[in-house]
């Protein structure tokens, strides 16, 4: 931008940034946060044709990334130019983006329909029961030997008006004081529906070495018809 541009623009950067407080202070005083806030504000009034985010909703609290969202829809509808977004938000991604392209190993795996982007990046294979797991284990004392959601059809598809039972197979290598093992279901938007804190309630549980098996239950989940993840830690 031109100084005359800057001129006209600044007093609209300042008060997006939400920094007018701060606005005489060094930036290199400023949080990562506060920084970042600024550096989109001014990027957003550069009027570019194509305005590159990576990421700008990963700081500030949710009244600026609110703001920074509507600003990126008025920018690409309301003035016709391209916004190109990068971030692991579905939740932004799908509430911003018409198009979205997914990147593996240097490569294009999808483009096309911004719905079926998220389903690709988060769900490689369709045929896949509702759920996925990620093994956890802690200072090598004991793991996770196998998780297993039961519910009555083979392929892990589950009628809502129906209970789901999560079997948990834990091998413990030495005695662990105060064990604990909680597990979270999420939508395919990463929000958390269920949560378990803690399925510990045996006294005998890890109290020494051996294989132990946890269940739990869970009453008649009202889980609308889609994909669903379930993360665990011990």
């Amino acid at each position: 931008m031109t100084k005359t541009e800057i001129n006209a623009k600044l007093d609209e950067i300042i008060e997006f940034s939400g920094c007018e407080r701060y606005i005489d202070t060094p930036v290199k005083r400023y949080s990562s946060g506060m920084t970042v806030r600024l550096a989109f504000a001014v990027a957003a009034f550069l009027e570019p044709d194509i305005l590159v985010i990576d990421e700008v909703l990963a700081v500030g609290d949710a009244e600026f990334q609110k703001k920074a969202i509507g600003k990126m829809q008025d920018i690409s509808k309301g003035e016709g130019r391209t916004v190109l977004f990068v971030s692991h938000n579905m939740a932004a991604v799908k509430s911003l983006c018409t198009r979205g392209i997914v990147l593996g190993n240097g490569g294009v795996v999808f483009d096309g329909d911004v719905n079926n982007a998220v389903d690709t990046y988060l769900y490689d294979d369709k045929n896949k029961s509702w759920f996925y797991k990620n093994n956890y284990n802690i200072e090598d004392k004991s793991f996770i030997r196998s998780v297993k959601v039961i519910t009555s059809s083979k392929k892990g598809i589950h009628n809502f008006k129906e209970d789901i039972k999560i079997s948990i197979e834990v091998y413990c290598k030495s005695k662990i004081t105060d064990p604990a093992i909680s597990y979270q279901i999420l939508n395919s938007d990463n929000i958390p529906l269920v949560h378990e804190l803690n399925l510990n309630t045996e006294n005998s549980f890890c109290q020494e070495t051996g294989i132990f098996r946890l269940t739990s239950t869970i009453r008649k989940p009202k889980l609308y018809q889609g994909i669903y993840c379930l993360l665990y830690t011990s």
